[in-house]
């Protein structure tokens, strides 16, 4: 079950989470466990701004 944000909470979260999944796939290499993760979790985020944007 996820968790439902105020609009502009979920904008600074996808920027947030854009430069950590940057940061990782750099890091730890675009294929890895982590990076997958936090492009999964990014991908939420996105798809529930979607979703309230309408």
């Amino acid at each position: 079950m996820s968790t439902v944000y105020r609009q502009e909470i979920i904008e600074s979260m996808i920027e947030i989470h854009r430069k950590a999944l940057i940061e990782t796939g750099l890091k730890h290499g675009f294929n890895s466990a982590k990076t997958l993760t936090a492009s999964q979790k990014l991908d939420e985020l996105i798809l529930q701004y979607q979703k309230q944007k309408g």
